[in-house]
């Protein structure tokens, strides 16, 4: 049986948001930010995608301590510190095995 799927991982997901923000930024950016708690789906998506650092929050699926499905470039505690460390450029990389 053939068919088609659609939603987080899968790359159609990812190159449409990749369009939706080049669109509004008027251009092509340097980096995008996939930020998610789900590190199965909202991780494993940004981590496939050429361009895009994942931003793994500490709010959700994951539970904060044991290693995770995909490993991240980032962890934070939550969206709001995860958005606001991004557009500072104070993100901290996450290495797995000392950081969880």
């Amino acid at each position: 049986m053939k068919y088609t799927s659609f939603g987080k991982p899968n790359a159609p997901t990812y190159m449409f948001a990749q369009e939706a923000i080049e669109t509004q930024a008027g251009g092509s950016v340097d980096v995008v930010y996939g930020i998610g708690d789900n590190p199965a789906s909202d991780i494993a998506g940004a981590n496939d995608k050429d361009g895009w650092e994942s931003i793994l929050l500490k709010t959700g699926v994951w539970d904060g301590v044991s290693r995770p499905a995909h490993i991240p470039n980032y962890v934070v505690n939550d969206v709001l510190e995860g958005v606001e460390r991004a557009v500072q450029g104070t993100l901290e990389p996450f290495h797995a095995g000392s950081n969880y």
